[in-house]
């Protein structure tokens, strides 16, 4: 028995996770490329369809085949892995937040010294599955089934361990607190209203509205403000966005448009980084304005909030409570807009003193 053995089946595996998630979800494929900024020539349509094709043909060829043609196949698995690395790398390099969805939405967060490790890690295994094709001309497949029981019993020991690690790592799935696309959102659009939206929360489902969290960020002028101080004054409808995020640029060309349709109620782009860094990019062209910006370098809101990927919505209230999301996917956030939008529109609409008593409230249900 070959301790080897395990490293093309460990690439096996996450070559056939990273073909399921991106064939499940396309576009996390073209969202990646313009993330990591990849050459305009491979950031194409036709790349980012052959690329899980592409890898799942690797991971099929990386199993069965032996001999030489089993060694050419290894060696592809390695440039793969390193090329992966290189990516993430200079991905490091650029200097502001960059989202990865190198496992499809399975992968989908910000790349960060911990991502380049694991591509590292993923090259030596894949250098190991080299030694492995060199050492045994059969092939992974033909080795396993020639191997007999006890072989079996270790990859499967193996394949345990892996997922016992995975499940502590990972930790608990959390309960979203409203469902993306939409879910109950209730939002005051006027300081002062009181309690008058949560009451009409009760006719919006298991929608549990949670305070907002005590954190702070920056403004598009540099000064730091409580998200609470800010909600109060006027209801704020954050949208988490990136510059370079291929999912986010619908949602960053239609805010202008949207922002006149929310009235009363405050539309604001949010950014992980500083304020000097966004006024840098503004001149550089990468950002558009950073007038109704937000800067949350520290991710303190995004952390509270839970929010890992972008682009991501939520809203909040006068009252000190979160009154609609968080909310992800550029889809999902637009429509959660437009949500939003109809029901200011609908209560501005209603004449004074029908409205809640005549206070002013929204509620949105889908």
């Amino acid at each position: 028995m070959s301790p080897l053995l395990l490293a093309p089946l460990v690439i096996v595996a996450v070559l056939a996770v990273s073909v399921a998630a991106k064939l499940r979800r396309p576009e996390d494929v073209a969202s990646a490329f313009s993330s990591l900024r990849m050459p305009a020539w491979l950031d194409r349509p036709v790349a980012h369809r052959a690329l899980p094709i592409g890898e799942l043909v690797l991971a099929v060829a990386l199993l069965v085949l032996g001999g030489p043609a089993g060694v050419v196949v290894a060696a592809a698995a390695l440039a793969l892995m390193l090329a992966y690395t290189v990516v993430i790398g200079r991905a490091l390099t650029f200097g502001y937040p960059v989202d990865c969805g190198c496992f499809g939405r399975l992968g989908m967060g910000e790349v960060t010294r911990r991502t380049l490790w694991r591509n590292v890690l993923l090259s030596l295994v894949a250098a190991a599955g080299v030694v492995f094709a060199v050492l045994h001309p059969q092939g992974p497949l033909r080795y396993l089934v020639a191997g007999g029981p006890l072989l079996w019993g270790w990859v499967v020991a193996a394949a345990c361990a892996v997922a016992v690690a995975t499940l502590i790592v990972g930790g608990s799935p959390t309960t979203s607190r409203a469902p993306v696309g939409g879910g109950g959102v209730v939002a005051g659009v006027e300081p002062g209203q009181g309690d008058t939206a949560g009451e009409a929360l009760e006719d919006y489902g298991d929608y549990v509205r949670q305070p907002t969290p005590p954190a702070a960020v920056y403004t598009g002028d540099g000064v730091l403000r409580s998200v609470r101080d800010l909600a109060r004054r006027q209801a704020q409808l954050l949208v988490f966005v990136s510059p370079s995020c291929g999912s986010c640029t619908p949602v960053i060309e239609k805010l202008p448009e949207l922002r006149t349709r929310l009235g009363p109620v405050a539309l604001r782009e949010i950014y992980v980084m500083t304020h000097e860094r966004g006024v840098e990019l503004q001149d550089k062209g990468l950002i558009a304005s950073v007038e109704h910006a937000l800067f949350d370098p520290d991710r303190m809101l995004g952390t509270a909030l839970e929010i890992s990927g972008t682009p991501s919505a939520v809203l909040f209230g006068t009252d000190d409570l979160l009154a609609g999301g968080p909310v992800t996917g550029w889809q999902s956030v637009l429509d959660f807009i437009d949500d939003v939008a109809a029901q200011v529109a609908g209560v501005e609409e209603e004449p004074a003193g029908e409205v809640d008593g005549g206070e002013s409230s929204v509620g949105v249900a889908r």
